[in-house]
């Protein structure tokens, strides 16, 4: 949703869980590792994160509005194709956004990189968003050893798909998709 919060456009990201699946406690804390990650991120290639609501139903993450919407949207939607300085910008800021992420510490993985989830605002600067995903590098072996499936096939590395361990890599991968 597109909302105004102290004078600003925000967009609103609503989710609706259903307290009877089987799995609703563990989408509630999906949820809340999500707001947790983006609450700790401050680039201005990253989303900007403003607040958030736990407390069931009203699950939202707040975050600040980007007029141009997703990557993918302008590029199959649009009217008007993007200009190709503008392209350069678009993979630069990517890539300034995913090096952020990989120089933390410890360092953080996006691990869902795809054009969707890069939004670009008026002038096609372009941020990271949809961290629903996204790991410390340190937290993400599941027990068994292995790294567990995530992302999006077209998007996927080679190492994903055969559930070895997910690295900066992986993300760097996904990252060539979307330029490509």
């Amino acid at each position: 949703y597109r909302g105004n919060w102290r004078g600003s456009d925000v967009a609103v990201k609503r989710v609706n869980f259903d307290e009877k699946h089987p799995q609703f406690a563990r989408m509630v804390d999906d949820f809340k590792a999500e707001v947790e990650v983006l609450s700790r991120l401050r680039h201005p290639n990253i989303i900007l994160y403003m607040g958030a609501c736990l407390e069931h139903p009203n699950l939202c993450i707040v975050t600040e509005y980007v007029q141009c919407g997703n990557l993918w949207e302008v590029l199959h939607r649009s009217s008007r194709p993007i200009p190709e300085d503008a392209k350069w910008r678009i993979a630069v800021d990517m890539a300034k956004g995913l090096t952020y992420l990989h120089q933390m510490k410890p360092p953080m993985l996006h691990r869902d990189l795809k054009s969707p989830n890069i939004l670009l605002d008026s002038q096609y600067n372009a941020k990271l968003c949809d961290f629903g995903l996204a790991r410390f590098k340190n937290d993400m072996l599941n027990s068994s050893g292995t790294t567990d499936l995530c992302g999006t096939y077209g998007y996927m590395a080679p190492e994903v798909m055969s559930m070895k361990q997910y690295s900066a890599a992986s993300d760097m991968y996904a990252y060539g998709t979307v330029v490509w």
